[in-house]
């Protein structure tokens, strides 16, 4: 029996998980059987128009097109843990875990180490979901560069505004904390 459950992009339809890995910048990263590996892929595109899974024995192989059909991003392949569980962190893509007080993992992140988070603006965005398939497709996007991001220490909560431009000066700014941040009160 399954005991975790996650969503992709708070979409309705609710996964099994055998478990989870540390988050992957910010985002629940599920451990699932082939067959919900499987249901996952037919969910997000019932058509078969934009997603294609193949296996080569037990090794996962997804290809994802643009809706608009006019650029395949690289494959993703996904192989089997020893267990026989597939690791769905590579594929980038925003799940979100349910009953999140009985993961193994913690989750939103581990209790020591760093969480990475970035911001993108999307104001053409008509919903919240509109605005995290946006962003799940500028992470993936071949040739995309984040530069600036927010680096939480688990372990302490203190929070960094990192600039990467330049890689071999990184501009580093320490956030302030709401707590110390509140006046006083």
């Amino acid at each position: 029996m399954t005991r975790y459950r996650f969503t992709l992009d708070e979409d309705r339809t609710v996964y099994p998980a055998e478990g989870f890995d540390p988050s992957w910048n910010g985002w629940a990263s599920p451990i699932v059987t082939r067959e919900t590996l499987c249901a996952l892929i037919a969910g997000e595109d019932p058509d078969g128009q934009h997603l294609t899974l193949s296996f080569a024995g037990a090794t996962a192989t997804l290809y994802i097109r643009r809706p608009d059909a006019t650029h395949q991003f690289a494959p993703t392949v996904l192989k089997p843990d020893p267990a026989g569980l597939y690791h769905l962190a590579p594929l980038g893509w925003t799940f979100h875990v349910l009953d999140n007080t009985n993961t193994p993992s913690g989750h939103p992140g581990p209790a020591t180490g760093f969480t990475a988070t970035w911001t993108m603006d999307f104001e053409d965005a008509a919903t919240p979901q509109d605005a995290a398939r946006s962003a799940r497709a500028a992470q993936t996007a071949h040739g995309s560069l984040a530069t600036v991001f927010t680096i939480t220490d688990n372990a302490t909560g203190q929070q960094y505004l990192i600039d990467l431009l330049t890689d071999d000066q990184p501009d580093t700014y320490p956030v302030a904390s709401p707590a110390a941040d509140d006046g006083g009160r």
